[in-house]
């Protein structure tokens, strides 16, 4: 287009010629500078930008979740030291009157990205409670071939499940209860690099004392055993009849939780797996906690699911001991296509590893109209635990629409 306009200039310019001198050369003057300018536009590097989002929205019935109880509600506060169980903590399933039964909105997202040579910007917007606001959003630049540096707010590459695979993109309705509690952004700086099969991730964030002198630090290593790997999606939709292994190892601190008991115990180790072959994809993670970052597990209120206990931004931490404490936790998934890119059947177990001996067990039933970008999902879950309240089933029919 720029060189058409160009052409035009210059044609249109052939008839003042015979003025020149006076008005005219002004106007020749005025003419060739725009000439030149826009000649000078032609050679500059253009950035590019993209964007795209997702809506996902579910309605959920279970007749195990009371949510009638006064102390339910968006931020409950919940305290270690008191007894657990109906009635004593917020936020817990209880006998009552008014049954878990609607509808909730579980994404409203949009993704910005942005590069400009060797540079490069991210941003996406989240709008589902109600308000839109910042979920991540961090600058890239090159430092060598296959060396990436990142400033900004982001997930700490933990988890293959929870830093590497958008909500859109997973199997079921919901994370694993870890991918859950590491889903997380802070504020931080990230260097990373791929060389052949092999990743790694080193990233400072600063984690659950903010800006006090305290750090997060995250490391990880990761390795396509076998072919391309698992990718950044769930399952075995897309793939090919090869088999796809991935295999990574993972270790996260915070130092500031080192204070917490006096004791110096705020990390935490992961080890993931991924497998996918034809129609058949097969997933396992499983994470030590440390004495300190111990998350504690309830049952949300408005997807009837295990989840970490909220407080704030991050999970609540509590003492060992306590009923609900979680130690080594683990997930196993596997997905198998009855009709390949079209229906898929997911089944997940998860082993909680707690003092009530809590488990969930999951079953899915993917329908692609659009691969993950347009998908029905029905989830059923199920979770059993010493405490009764634990004992939860849920039903959910989700929708996935996305660009």
């Amino acid at each position: 287009m720029n060189k058409f306009a160009i052409g035009a200039l210059v044609l249109s310019s052939a008839g003042s010629l015979a003025f020149a001198g006076g008005e005219g050369t002004t106007e020749w003057s005025t003419l060739d500078r725009e000439i030149l300018s826009l000649t000078a536009n032609q050679g500059a590097t253009a950035g590019s930008f993209g964007i795209n989002g997702y809506v996902r929205a579910r309605g959920v019935r279970s007749k195990d979740v009371d949510v009638s109880r006064p102390e339910r509600n968006p931020n409950p506060a919940f305290d270690p030291l008191l007894p657990i169980g109906p009635g004593n903590q917020p936020n817990l399933a209880s006998d009552g009157q008014q049954d878990l039964s609607g509808f909730v909105l579980d994404n409203a997202r949009v993704e910005l990205r942005a590069s400009q040579g060797d540079y490069g910007a991210y941003i996406s917007l989240e709008g589902a409670g109600g308000t839109v606001g910042v979920l991540d959003a961090y600058a890239t630049f090159k430092i060598a071939e296959g060396v990436t540096g990142q400033m900004g707010r982001f997930r700490a590459p933990f988890l293959w499940s929870s830093f590497m695979v958008e909500e859109n993109n997973m199997l079921l309705l919901d994370r694993t209860f870890n991918g859950q509690i590491f889903q997380g952004r802070q504020d931080g700086a990230q260097l990373s690099g791929v060389y052949d099969q092999f990743g790694w991730w080193a990233a400072l964030q600063n984690g659950i004392d903010g800006l006090q002198d305290k750090i997060s630090w995250t490391v990880r290593a990761q390795v396509n055993a076998l072919g391309t790997g698992m990718g950044k999606q769930e399952g075995a939709f897309g793939s090919s009849s090869d088999t796809n292994i991935t295999i990574g190892a993972a270790y996260t601190e915070d130092t500031a939780a080192d204070l917490v008991g006096g004791v110096n115990s705020g990390g935490a180790y992961a080890v993931d797996a991924g497998l996918t072959q034809g129609a058949f994809s097969a997933h396992f993670e499983l994470v030590n906690y440390e004495a300190d970052i111990r998350p504690i597990a309830d049952i949300s209120p408005t997807t009837g699911v295990v989840t970490p206990v909220a407080s704030g931004s991050l999970p609540a931490f509590g003492a060992g001991g306590l009923a609900l404490n979680v130690e080594n936790p683990w997930t196993a998934t596997a997905s198998y296509a009855i009709q390949p890119d079209v229906v898929d059947l997911v089944v997940r177990f998860e082993d909680l590893d707690d003092n009530s001996d809590t488990s969930v067990w999951s079953v899915g039933l993917n329908y692609y109209l659009s691969g993950h970008n347009a998908k029905w999902t029905l989830q059923g879950s199920r979770s059993d635990s010493d405490l009764s309240f634990m004992d939860v089933d849920t039903l959910a029919l989700g929708l996935t629409v996305g660009v």
